[in-house]
């Protein structure tokens, strides 16, 4: 599959791209634990995508080291959905997205993939 930049006004100090011929969906790479540490940071960035036409989301979460990954998740999910969008995890695991959660098929329903490539079908069938 192959992705083309996506150009921001800001810098954000992430990568986003963006599948050929899919002028709704990017993937947000480069994602640690220094980002987003205020709400705000994220709804500012969810916001620009949303204004280019963007409403579908994977964000990879392969490079996020630290206990708080699982966390951050969850954060990430809460503010991207009530932002209005689609979103698919790579980068973790299902078990450790469940782990401290009763189940991750509650928290997340199914949101998690194990690439790049099967979230971007998931979220473009």
């Amino acid at each position: 599959m192959a992705y083309e930049p996506v150009q921001l006004r800001k810098d954000y100090n992430l990568t986003v791209t963006a599948p050929e011929g899919n002028a709704n969906t990017v993937i947000v790479h480069g994602l640690k634990s220094g980002h987003w540490h205020k709400i705000e940071d994220m709804r500012e960035f969810l916001a620009e995508l949303a204004q280019l036409g963007k409403r579908n989301a994977v964000i990879d979460l392969s490079i996020f080291y630290g206990g708080d990954k699982k966390i951050r998740l969850a954060y990430l999910d809460e503010v991207a959905k009530r932002a209005g969008f689609n979103v698919r995890y790579t980068g973790i695991s299902d078990v450790d997205a469940a782990a401290g959660f009763n189940s991750h098929e509650v928290v997340f329903q199914g949101r998690i993939e194990p690439t790049i490539e099967d979230a971007v079908k998931k979220l473009t069938q």
